[in-house]
């Protein structure tokens, strides 16, 4: 309880109270049972940032995350209401440059080691998209359009993508259902982007350039919800899979 009192006092203060897309508040945490694999939520190209001029109506007066880095402490507390465990790297990343995601290698090795319980490796950007095109109204509400990468490259020997890609694609699935239109599909695309480090990952562009933070913060408890439902349907497999005990 204190968590998601915690989690509404945050959204409140973002003024998204009243503003979060109907349907979408109020969602179970994940169901009792053994607890939910750790979240990592990093940011490879952490000087990524949103557009507060984009901002229209009641959404002007509803101050969202301005960068990529406050979306992901959104999310980050979204995710801890929601029952899942959650770390947030706020240091973690560097700029767009060439080579970033070669860059964040030894560190993510490192945070990896650190917290060998993480079952979720998500790494937030926005896309290089105006206003019009990053923007989709879900349920009567503007929000930020979501897209996931998958690289089919991976540096590690062995390491077979296809498990990011399944991951994205169940991802996808729940979304399309959930809030129509605010599917940008899934980019498999030639490189690894850090994904074959070890845990399942997924490169999450929320939105682009010319997004309005509040409509960022919309869908941030969009993607809170749908990864708590995906990490609780796994753990339902997993009992479901193991031997009954007499």
């Amino acid at each position: 309880m204190r968590r998601r009192a915690k989690a509404t006092a945050l959204l409140a203060s973002l003024g998204l109270a009243a503003l979060v897309v109907p349907g979408l508040v109020g969602l179970a945490p994940a169901t009792p049972g053994p607890p939910s694999p750790l979240v990592l939520v990093v940011h490879t190209h952490r000087n990524e940032g949103y557009d507060p001029a984009a901002c229209l109506g009641a959404d002007r007066f509803a101050p969202g995350p301005a960068d990529v880095v406050r979306a992901g402490r959104l999310l980050t507390e979204e995710l801890r209401a929601q029952g899942v465990p959650a770390w947030h790297d706020e240091a973690f990343g560097t700029d767009s440059a060439p080579g970033a995601y070669a860059r964040v290698r030894p560190r993510l090795r490192v945070l990896l080691r650190a917290h060998p319980d993480v079952g979720l490796v998500l790494d937030l950007h926005r896309d290089d998209l105006d206003h019009a095109r990053a923007t989709a109204v879900a349920r009567g509400y503007p929000a930020a359009r979501l897209l996931l990468v998958v690289g089919s490259r991976p540096r590690s020997p062995g390491f077979d993508w296809r498990r990011n890609l399944e991951l994205a694609v169940a991802f996808a699935d729940r979304l399309r259902v959930r809030a129509p239109g605010l599917d940008r599909g899934i980019w498999v695309k030639p490189g690894d982007y850090a994904q074959d480090l070890g845990p399942p990952s997924a490169l999450l562009e929320v939105g682009g350039r010319g997004s309005c933070p509040a409509e960022v913060a919309r869908s941030l408890v969009l993607v809170a919800r749908l990864v708590s439902e995906l990490l609780s349907g796994q753990r339902a497999a997993a009992r479901a899979a193991s031997p009954s005990r007499p």
